[in-house]
């Protein structure tokens, strides 16, 4: 059956100090909760005046350095950021249970109550709603490196085709200024883009058409 464990983090607990260490061990009388404190069990940390902090799972059992005392073991502590509050939604403990308590009303100085599996279950519940949501990792973009590599991860990916054609119209602009520029007298004219060497019907016997691709290649 799962318990509730009360931590001070070494403050007085019903008017005594526990060696209390969150998430690696629990001190509390030899004596008295033998009976709900076994290996293997289930647990919610409760911390006073801030409410159930984390969870796990009861480990070994010893006697403690401190007569009188015994001590487990925390195995898969999972604190909780933030914290659970003591009631749900609808305004009521989790804990007052009247299967547990008389008129459920919930001793809250015992360091160890139990807690049936339907209210354990709710706290975990309502701990994992509460969850800050995980931050969704950043898609992979493959690029092109110049000479047709590919690598994979960076950012920008490949443009829409918007972008695209709007920067091949600028670049063609900017290209055949510069061309017409220095070559003055010569005929310039933008041939399709799928047969860049053709050569045309009105250009003078032997010349060829200057090729101008992405990335800074050139070529006549």
């Amino acid at each position: 059956m799962p318990v509730v464990l009360a931590t001070a983090h070494g403050e007085p607990r019903a008017g005594y100090r526990y060696d209390d260490r969150t998430g690696i061990s629990y001190e509390y009388p030899d004596g008295r909760y033998e009976a709900w404190i076994t290996t293997g069990d289930r647990f919610v940390y409760h911390t006073p005046d801030v409410g159930y902090t984390g969870a796990g799972v009861i480990g070994e059992i010893r006697s403690s350095a401190t007569a009188g005392r015994l001590v487990c073991d925390i195995l898969d502590h999972e604190p909780w950021d933030p914290p659970v509050p003591l009631k749900d939604a609808d305004g009521e403990y989790f804990e007052a249970d009247p299967r547990v308590w008389t008129n459920g009303r919930v001793y809250w100085a015992q360091g160890v109550r139990r807690i049936l599996e339907d209210r354990y279950d709710a706290i975990l519940a309502a701990a994992s709603a509460a969850a800050p949501a995980a931050p969704t990792p950043a898609p992979s973009v493959t690029t092109r490196r110049p000479g047709g590599g590919r690598r994979a991860g960076g950012a920008p990916g490949y443009a829409s085709p918007t972008v695209s054609a709007a920067v091949d119209a600028y670049a063609m602009t900017a290209a055949m200024g510069l061309v017409a520029s220095l070559w003055p007298t010569h005929l310039i004219e933008q041939m399709p883009r799928n047969k860049p060497r053709l050569r045309h019907p009105r250009w003078p016997g032997g010349c060829r058409g200057l090729v101008l691709r992405g990335q800074g290649h050139a070529g006549v």
